[in-house]
């Protein structure tokens, strides 16, 4: 659709846009300019000028999508004319009036309002890289933090959702079990030169709906400037009502060292599995991550919580003589770093 626009999902089974390429795709001998057109044409038509695609091209020479050199011309779609499509089709027909869109619009805003206990899944990785495992498991902890950190919205722990990470079940049936209103899809799409992350908001009541679907990209240095996009958009998105406050946080984010953060993630990987062995290794990434950024909270209490858990399991490492003081000097530098992370306070309670 055009530039600022949002493109329409329509009311039947494929949104205007599918429609349209659907009815044009298959004619022989469209020139694939032409075949824009005519989808361009047919998609402002049938939603009344409410949305009007766009393309960029630099194509050189002509394409088909189907070319057959027996096929007579009178067969070919003419640009200058548009044939009404058949009541009986799947796509927002001619019958959408302005005021059916105003009521679909409407009705996926009241659904959206609804939403007030989400469960952020598991992240799905499409880049086909084993490293980004802990990218993907970091980013979902980050994510169901930052969310929570609202107030506004019951949010499903990591714990929670990791349960339904290789289950094969819908979302509806997900929706059910966790008893949330809405579901958060996300997948991670790429790594190379920067993040780029997908996510897809479903509403659940009364069945399940696609409300919202979003691509975000950042380089890891901005990686926090990526998760106060994303629950800026979603929070939006279900109309929450964010305070001065907040809306001042989830525009301000420090970056921070790419390396530090990685470091970071893989230490928090170890550290849930809560083993022995795995709480010592994620006590040397944490180090290594501070090692890299001294200023770095998260790492500070990513080792005051190793500690933590190491004494929690008359676990002594050899050498080591103060756990307990390095757990609390840990705990005291990432407070006095920033006492607005929700964690810090919760290590404090423990």
């Amino acid at each position: 659709t055009a530039p600022g626009k949002t493109a329409l999902d329509g009311y039947y089974r494929n949104s205007p846009y599918t429609a349209g390429l659907l009815e044009y795709i298959n004619s022989p001998n469209l020139k694939i300019e032409d075949l824009f057109k005519l989808v361009r044409m047919k998609v402002s038509q049938e939603t009344n000028g409410m949305q009007v695609p766009w393309e960029a091209t630099s194509l050189m020479g002509n394409f088909y999508f189907k070319y057959d050199s027996e096929a007579s011309t009178d067969k070919i779609p003419m640009v200058n004319k548009v044939e009404t499509q058949d009541k009986s089709s799947t796509s927002l027909n001619s019958t959408a009036s302005p005021g059916n869109i105003e009521n679909y619009l409407e009705r996926k805003s009241n659904l959206a309002r609804n939403i007030r206990s989400i469960a952020i899944m598991p992240f799905t990785d499409y880049t086909g890289d084993e490293n980004n495992k802990y990218l993907a498991s970091g980013m979902h902890d980050a994510l169901i933090g930052e969310l929570g950190r609202l107030g506004q919205v019951r949010v499903i722990s990591k714990n929670s959702t990791l349960a339904y990470a290789d289950l094969r079940k819908t979302i509806s049936q997900i929706a059910d079990e966790l008893k949330v209103d809405g579901i958060v899809e996300t997948s991670l799409v790429g790594t190379d030169d920067k993040i780029r992350i997908q996510l897809k908001l479903y509403s659940v009541r009364p069945e399940e709906e696609l409300l919202w679907s979003q691509v975000f990209s950042s380089d890891l240095s901005d990686i926090f400037g990526l998760y106060d996009r994303v629950i800026k958009d979603i929070a939006s998105e279900i109309q929450l009502t964010l305070s001065s406050e907040q809306e001042y946080d989830l525009t301000h984010s420090n970056k921070i060292n790419p390396d530090a953060y990685e470091a970071y993630i893989i230490g928090k990987h170890y550290f849930y599995k809560f083993t022995p062995q795995d709480l010592e290794a994620s006590l040397q990434y944490f180090e290594k991550a501070i090692s890299m950024d001294e200023n770095f909270a998260l790492a500070h209490l990513g080792v005051s919580d190793a500690w933590f858990g190491l004494l929690q399991l008359g676990i002594l490492p050899q050498g080591e003589n103060d756990p307990i003081g390095k757990h609390r000097d840990a705990l005291t530098r990432a407070l006095i770093l920033d006492n607005s992370i929700a964690d810090i306070h919760y290590s404090l309670a423990n």
